[in-house]
């Protein structure tokens, strides 16, 4: 890729395809926020055990959860958020007029707004496949961990 294509890209997402740029902020944020999650039941597992904490445990547990269905969810709608763009833009073309330059433009955001898609959709699938047995484990343990609390409890309770 040259650097003039990369230039007219970079230019795009600033100018009309800042909706994906939002997109891809607020997925980086999510997958931030699940490794911050994975991270902190991954350290504090052996102070749960020791102290039986299980309402911080379950916190944790569920925010890793939503936090991880978001960004799974947030990478399938990147080919979508291209695709809008496309139609967007193609629905701007007036072709009845003979302003080629405008025809241009509007078929170059068309081509962008799917470039972005795909690369954004590219990108945070690789980092899913890097990060998914980890945050998926994470998920496990914990769950594991407060049940483990829970049916300590319960017979201390009988």
């Amino acid at each position: 890729m040259n650097l003039y294509i990369f230039d007219k890209l970079l230019f795009s997402i600033r100018n009309n395809d800042f909706y994906i740029g939002i997109a891809a902020m607020a997925t980086m944020a999510f997958w931030l926020l699940c490794l911050y999650f994975a991270t902190a039941i991954s350290h504090r597992t052996s102070q749960w055990r020791a102290n039986k904490n299980v309402n911080f445990s379950q916190f944790l547990n569920s925010s890793l959860n939503v936090t991880y269905s978001l960004f799974t969810t947030m990478i399938s709608i990147f080919p979508l958020l291209g695709m809008l763009g496309t139609v967007n833009a193609l629905l701007g073309l007036n072709l009845s007029t003979e302003d080629m330059l405008n025809v241009k433009n509007n078929f170059f955001n068309a081509l962008t707004s799917t470039a972005w898609g795909i690369i954004f959709s590219i990108l945070f699938k690789l980092f899913h496949s890097l990060f998914a047995n980890y945050f998926e484990s994470q998920i496990e343990d914990s769950r594991q961990m407060s049940n483990e609390i829970n049916n300590i409890d319960t017979k201390v309770i009988r």
